[in-house]
């Protein structure tokens, strides 16, 4: 049978969005749903890697959420240059943390930015104790 709605989550932004470029350029009758991120108490987004952190790593692994806390928070206080917003990242960053990306991209078709809107997705990456951890979030939302 066809499945009328597919739900993913969040978390999977980049895979999520191009599923939804997929499904309108093929014309296949499904609705695809964008489900919230779900995270820890801390506020650590929920992932099966996280089983290999330790207590110590968990909260070093906060660094991903907080970083992106800051940039919503300077984009609410008008900052939308996203060269000035990545530079803030660097600050949350020490010696535990290993920064593979941090990206300021459009929420429907990851078009890279250099001002950031409503419509800005920011993307990060980073291994904290050698796990590769994601995260992201919306500006506008």
């Amino acid at each position: 049978t066809q499945a009328d709605y597919g739900f993913f989550g969040q978390k999977d932004a980049q895979q999520f969005i191009i599923l939804k470029k997929m499904v309108h350029d093929l014309n296949v009758p499904i609705e695809l749903v964008r489900c919230p991120i779900v995270r820890e108490e801390s506020g650590l987004a929920l992932s099966y890697r996280n089983k290999y952190l330790s207590e110590k790593d968990k909260k070093d692994a906060l660094v991903l959420s907080k970083i992106l806390c800051n940039i919503k928070s300077c984009y609410k206080k008008g900052i939308t240059d996203v060269k000035s917003l990545k530079e803030t990242t660097f600050s949350f960053l020490n010696d535990n943390h290993d920064l593979e990306y941090i990206e300021f991209v459009d929420k429907n078709d990851l078009e890279d930015k250099s001002v950031a809107d409503d419509d800005t997705l920011v993307l990060i990456a980073c291994r904290v104790a050698g796990i590769r951890l994601i995260d992201n979030v919306i500006l506008g939302e």
